[in-house]
This record gives C-alpha cells, sequence and structure tokens, in this order.
C-alpha cells in the first residue's frame, strides 16, 4: 500500500508544479501585453504631441514668411525683463504681426501722399 500512495502523491505534485508553471507563463504573458499596450500609448501620445507642435511651427513660419521677421526677439525678451514681466512664446510673433501691419500701414499713407519717404507722421 505503501507504493501507491508515493506514487499518487507524485501525481499531485506534478500537477501542482504543471499548474504553477502554466499561471507563471500566463502570468508573464499578461504583463507583458500591459507594456506593449503602454508603450502603444505612449507612442501615441507622442506622435500627436509632435504633430501638433509641427502644426504650430508651420503656423508661425507661415506669418513670419509673409512678413518676414521685424523685431529682434532677444530684444524684446530683454525688455519685457528689464520691467520683471515674464513673456509667452507667442508674444514675440504677436508683436511681429502688429509692427508689420503699422509698417504696412505707414508705407501706404506716404505713397498716398506721392512720398517715397516714410515719415514718422505716417504712422
Amino acid at each position: 500500500m505503501a507504493p501507491a500512495k508515493k506514487a499518487s502523491a507524485k501525481k499531485t505534485s506534478a500537477k501542482k508544479t504543471a499548474k504553477k508553471t502554466a499561471d507563471r507563463a500566463s502570468s508573464s504573458a499578461k504583463k507583458t501585453a500591459r507594456k506593449a499596450s503602454g508603450t502603444a500609448k505612449k507612442t501615441a501620445r507622442k506622435a500627436s504631441g509632435s504633430a501638433k507642435r509641427a502644426a504650430k511651427k508651420a503656423t508661425r513660419t507661415a506669418s513670419a514668411a509673409t512678413t518676414g521677421n521685424v523685431v529682434v526677439a532677444s530684444q524684446v525678451k530683454e525688455a519685457v525683463k528689464r520691467n520683471d514681466v515674464r513673456m509667452s512664446s507667442e508674444f514675440v510673433e504677436a508683436l511681429n504681426e502688429e509692427v508689420a501691419e503699422r509698417i504696412e500701414k505707414a508705407t501706404q499713407r506716404a505713397k498716398d501722399n506721392g512720398r517715397s519717404t516714410v515719415r514718422p507722421s505716417d504712422l
């Protein structure tokens, strides 16, 4: 009788070992799937963020290309800093557009008055 008990104990132990191995493999597969899913999400977020930045940069470049850079960004930044205020990244672009519009209006006024020289009074 004793040998029969040993054989059934070995079978039970083998079943437990097989089950543990299967559980580990399943757990490992789940972890790998979660990691892959997280990586895919990060990649998607990164791609959408870089697409947004590229679109924003293209808009800035397009507006700068039509008017050209009239103001010097570093000088504007220094002037703003002297007043103990921070400056938004879009401020220089907006200021550049404003200055370009004022120059366009002043040159048109000078032409309308029959002059080829722009004067302070044209502003």
